[in-house]
């Protein structure tokens, strides 16, 4: 064949959009038959577009009929001859065969081309990112893998082909590992986990999130996922939690003072045990509701509730540490000595000691600080 078939379609459709313009068709009515937008239909029939197989057969079908013999009419247009003098002829079976052929492999070049593009630009999209992005097969080696794999396993993309994953972890980690994969397997849920690899002597914190796929219904046929290093900032939540414990260590040695840190919202954030010991605040409450100045926990161990509370909203409006003493439905007289934290000039929270004065201040001078 001289003429492609995408070039013999182009003819007959032109030829064809031609007769149905002149018999008063009109181009939005034919997009909606053959079920796409008026000006990708023209695009094709313009030969600007190259489209699918399948397209292509549902045009020439609103056109004219059977595809083979609408390109037929496109080849006697491309030889010169008269395109519906032998329209009611049986098209030659090698000629129908040939044209199938030659289109079919333009297809496949268009969809590989397309491919490559998606290729491409995932490659591009997985470089800028910190994921690997893998598929394992049934027996958990890997079938599949791209992005940074020597940074974060240190091994090449190549070399981890066919690798079983077990071979990067402890016995340890990986009997947990199994666990996981084992569920997930069992109840068609998502994998994700915090895995910990050593590596040269260092211990690294990977993500992993991988869903197990299935072939005809229920058959395990492999992961696919994403791995990434996050042992920057899971470190650093180990030295914060590390931070926070000295921190609650040190409250808990000052026994001979309740503490209380608030946010800018009145919660607690830290408190030790002397608080509720001295104020007899349910810790389940304490806990639970992280507010120090709750209004039933009050009402049930704070006299004179509403000058307590006035004193408390102070703080932050005079910006200087201020005390005031208060008295217990227990019969305590409490010492309350608040500082005001300030971050960029902006009130963030409350800092507060509490002491028992109980016998050490006459109950009247401490009524009248109130």
């Amino acid at each position: 064949m001289n003429t492609d078939i995408h070039t013999l379609f182009q003819l007959a459709a032109k030829f064809f959009y031609r007769k149905y313009r002149d018999e008063g068709g009109v181009l939005n009515e034919l997009a909606a038959q053959v079920d796409i937008t008026p000006t990708y239909l023209s695009a094709v029939i313009n030969g600007s577009r190259v489209c699918s197989l399948d397209l292509q057969s549902r045009i020439a079908k609103a056109f004219y009929g059977q595809y083979d013999k609408f390109i037929g009419v496109g080849r006697r247009i491309a030889e010169g001859k008269e395109p519906l003098e032998d329209e009611f002829g049986n098209v030659d079976n090698a000629e129908k065969f040939i044209a199938q052929l030659t289109h079919l492999m333009m297809d496949y070049k268009r969809i590989d081309e397309e491919l490559n593009t998606i290729d491409q630009r995932f490659k591009k999209i997985s470089l800028t990112s910190n994921d690997i992005y893998f598929e394992l097969d049934e027996n958990l080696r890997v079938r599949f893998v791209f992005g940074r794999t020597a940074d974060i396993v240190g091994v090449a993309e190549k070399d981890l082909i066919g690798k079983n994953i077990n071979k990067f972890y402890t016995k340890k980690e990986w009997k947990r590992l199994e666990g996981l994969i084992d569920y997930s397997i069992q109840n068609h849920t998502h994998l994700n986990t915090v895995l910990t690899v050593n590596r040269d002597g260092r211990n690294f914190y990977h993500h992993c999130v991988a869903r197990p796929v299935y072939e005809s219904g229920n058959l395990f046929s492999g992961f696919r996922g994403t791995y990434r290093d996050i042992t920057g900032s899971k470190l650093l939540e180990y030295n914060l939690r590390d931070e926070q414990s000295l921190f609650q260590s040190v409250i808990e040695s000052i026994e001979e003072h309740a503490i209380v840190i608030t946010d800018k919202n009145n919660k607690i954030l830290r408190w030790n045990k002397t608080y509720q010991k001295m104020m007899g605040f349910p810790l389940e409450m304490i806990e639970k509701q992280k507010i120090p100045h709750n209004p039933a926990l009050l009402k049930q161990n704070v006299k004179n509730i509403e000058n307590f509370r006035e004193r408390v909203k102070e703080v932050p409006s005079i910006r200087r540490d201020k005390a005031h003493y208060f008295e217990t439905d227990h019969g305590k007289i409490i010492e309350r000595k608040t500082s005001p934290v300030f971050r960029d000039n902006v009130f963030a929270g409350m800092v507060t000691f509490f002491s028992d004065v109980t016998g050490k201040i006459d109950r009247r001078s401490s009524e009248r600080t109130n």
